[in-house]
């Protein structure tokens, strides 16, 4: 699945750089913990952007609902932290995702900075899924 922040760009025409860290930060925090609690591997981020898995270390049945239940609790935690964090009218603090199911290669790719990172058309269907959808839904 791929998740980001819908009008980041704007976000960060709005706020100052230490807010916009901050936001992040707190954001992935949160989206970390909530992948702990549903068995959700998070691959990476990429600026404003959450990647996860579910399946590719810890095969069960459930995988699929597992992140369905990761996505939908993350809509639900998102809106309560943009309410929560006081912020200015015009920054709307919500989230779009992709999520798609289907075979990934995983592996560690590179000679520095070596990180663990999945591949294939799932993948890519779900990033396209993600960037295309609308803000606050799931597609």
């Amino acid at each position: 699945a791929f998740g980001d922040i819908a009008g980041f760009t704007s976000m960060c025409q709005t706020l100052d750089s230490h807010e916009v860290i901050n936001l992040v930060n707190t954001l992935f925090s949160l989206l970390d913990d909530l992948a702990f609690m549903f068995d959700i591997e998070k691959v990476k981020t990429i600026g404003d952007a959450y990647m996860c898995v579910s399946g590719v270390e810890n095969l069960h049945q459930s995988n699929t609902a597992s992140m369905a239940c990761f996505v939908h609790e993350a809509r639900v935690a998102v809106g309560m932290l943009g309410k929560w964090r006081n912020l200015p009218e015009n920054v709307r603090y919500t989230m779009r995702w992709g999520i798609h199911v289907g075979p990934v290669t995983a592996g560690v790719v590179g000679k520095k900075k070596l990180q663990w990172d999945v591949f294939g058309d799932s993948v890519n269907t779900a990033s396209r899924m993600e960037s295309t959808g609308e803000r606050g839904c799931v597609q």
